[in-house]
């Protein structure tokens, strides 16, 4: 029986030497396999037209700009220590009670 895995993995490391770009590669074709199940259809069989994929671009590139904003909110959050409440802001005292924080 051939392993099928086993030939996928070593031909992505005769490709290249990098483990950063073999993992980004085996994400692609983990994608690339979800979107087959999902869609009964491979990429380049699919054959809609521009304004489709046009659509499904800008509505990833908004899925990509709720992530950076998310962490953009995580990364600025702070809790005051006196209240307990989260604060999203950029200034050092807390809106609730006035602490510094």
């Amino acid at each position: 029986m051939i392993d099928k895995d086993k030939i996928y993995l070593d031909s992505i490391e005769r490709l290249t030497n990098d483990k950063t770009v073999r993992n980004v590669i085996n994400k692609i074709n983990e994608r690339s396999n979800i979107g087959i199940i999902k869609y009964g259809t491979t990429l380049e069989q699919n054959k809609s037209d521009i304004q489709y994929w046009l659509k499904h671009l800008q509505e990833e590139l908004f899925d990509a700009a709720l992530y950076i904003q998310k962490l953009i909110e995580s990364e600025t959050s702070k809790t005051c220590e006196n209240c307990k409440v989260q604060m999203n802001e950029t200034c050092n005292f807390c809106s609730n009670c006035g602490k510094e924080i």
